[in-house]
Formats: structure tokens, sequence, C-alpha cells
């Protein structure tokens, strides 16, 4: 069969199933050189990572961040690193959740311009931040998957209470729209780790929230 009409039977296909949609977003306070990471997706329902062919199920990670993890990462020194993070908290999303991933339709909700940007134009002059654009990137074409990134304000932006702690405050929003939501986690991840809050050991360069989903 042409090249031509299989990349059209996957677009179709592709168009027909329901997005993944994800928040993610970071915050870092220079004047006490300390900062977060958090993020979170909603898988339709029939999803691999749904709670069942009839319901979807959010998913979220979380994490502290201080000036050793941006030391020991590799980011250049400079006092605000929120870009920087920012691009980190979307590579995230996918280190932490390869397999859920895989294949699927993304919308990627951002609230930081110059994050947005860089990932959408898929360059950063800023070396760190190029190499956390292009780990985006591996993750593509090892799992296959299509993002598009999307700005959003952020006091819309669900992800800014994980990566400030407040899960209990996202958790009561997430309710509004799945009253079956819990933090009482079954992570999917590649972590082990039993809390979306507590520091993991990830790869060097790049953190690796835990994640968590409502049991089914």
């Amino acid at each position: 069969m042409p090249v031509r009409r299989l990349r059209l039977r996957a677009i179709i296909r592709a168009a027909a199933r329901a997005p993944v949609v994800v928040w993610s977003d970071a915050m870092w306070d220079m004047g006490s050189q300390t900062g977060g990471l958090g993020f979170v997706v909603w898988f339709p329902p029939g999803h691999k990572g749904a709670a069942s062919p009839t319901r979807g199920r959010f998913l979220f990670g979380g994490r502290t961040v201080s000036a050793a993890d941006v030391a020991h990462w590799g980011l250049l020194p400079r006092g605000q690193q929120i870009g920087q993070l920012e691009l980190m908290g979307v590579a995230a999303v996918y280190d932490s959740l390869p397999s859920l991933m895989a294949d699927a339709e993304v919308i990627h909700f951002i609230d930081n311009q110059s994050a947005l940007y860089g990932m959408a134009k898929g360059s950063s002059p800023q070396p760190d931040s190029q190499a956390l654009i292009s780990s985006l990137h591996v993750h593509q074409i090892l799992e296959r998957f299509n993002v598009w990134f999307s700005y959003v304000a952020s006091k819309a932006n669900i992800a800014d209470l994980p990566s400030r702690g407040a899960y209990a405050e996202m958790a009561e929003v997430l309710r509004a729209f799945d009253p079956a939501f819990s933090l009482v986690r079954a992570p999917p991840c590649r972590s082990s780790s039993p809390t979306s809050h507590r520091r993991l050991d990830g790869a060097r360069r790049r953190p690796r929230p835990a994640c968590s989903r409502a049991p089914s």
C-alpha cells in the first residue's frame, strides 16, 4: 500500500480517538532558591491509561525542587530558573509515563510562553533548555505520540497546584469532574515511590515525579 495512503489511514484513526490532555507547571522562588514541578494528565475513556472503557482517569505527579537539585541536573547558573523548570515539567510527563503515552494523541497545556514556544519550535539558544527540549523529541520517536502544545493562563492551570504541593486542593478540583478521584495512589510510572511529593531518584539530569491515579 502506498506510504501516503498508510499515513492517511493513521491520521484518520488518530482523529477518531479522544486525545490525552496534559497540564504541566513549575514554580521557582528566587529569594529562597526553591521551587516545584507538577503535572496532571487526563486519560479519556477507552484509553489504556483510563479506569475502564467507559470511565476516564486522572494521573498526577509533583515534587519539590531545591538549589542542590538544580545544580545536580546540570542547569546553567542563573538567578531565575523558571523557564528551564517549565521545560523540565513538560519532559517529566513523558519520562514518567512512556508506555501510557505511546501512540497517543496529546494536547499539552503550558502557562509559560517561553517554554511553550521552545517546545513548539523544537529549539532554544540555551544549551540546558535545548537538552530538555531534545529529550521530548527522543520520547516522541520512541513512543510515537503526537503532541499539540497550547497556552493556558496560570490561574486556569490545574498543574499549578501539585507544583506547589497543594494536593488536597487539586483533589477537590478534580473530583468535580471525576467524583471517584482519590489521592490514594497506585503508581503506573517507572518510579516506585509511594508518594507523589517525595524526592525521587531519577535520571542524573532530569527529575521523575511520582505518578498517582484513583483506584478502579
